[in-house]
């Protein structure tokens, strides 16, 4: 709300000043070394509200471009994020329907898709494995899971 009062505030304020401006006609006279340039207030005004624009865009464009290597980061890792809780449905829905070689395939994609401080990868893979029937792999990731942060 006192933003947008603001804002109605600076545009109040840059009509106004146009206004004023323009009701009062005159030239503005720019003495540089050896020249003379004589200028229309009005056209003055428009001059330099022009630059003034073209200079924020300029710099948006910059900061963007500056930007862009940070938003790309950001944009793969919300995209591995979303492939590893698709991965999680996968391996549980293998896991309730009994199929042990799609559920540790899927669990094993979780692992790579989702951060190393996670330990629900650890208790699919070990449970998938299981499944499967391979017991030393099973036993292993359980190991591996009673030691993990998630499970102290």
């Amino acid at each position: 709300m006192i933003q947008a009062f603001w804002f109605l505030v600076q545009i109040a304020a840059l009509i106004g000043g146009a206004i004023w401006l323009l009701s009062h006609p005159g030239q503005t006279v720019i003495n540089w070394f050896d020249y003379t340039l004589t200028i229309q207030n009005g056209i003055l005004f428009f001059a330099l509200a022009t630059l003034f624009l073209m200079l924020i865009g300029i710099y948006h464009i910059f900061y963007k471009l500056t930007r862009l290597p940070k938003t790309i980061s950001h944009y793969r890792e919300r995209s591995r994020h979303k492939k590893g809780l698709l991965a999680i449905t996968h391996t549980l829905s293998a896991l309730a329907a009994g199929n042990g070689k799609t559920a540790l395939k899927q669990a094993e994609k979780t692992r790579h898709l989702l951060p190393k401080g996670h330990g629900l990868p650890l208790l699919l893979e070990a449970q998938s494995a299981y499944l499967y029937g391979k017991k030393g792999l099973a036993q292993n990731k359980f190991e591996q899971l009673l030691d993990h942060k998630d499970t102290n």
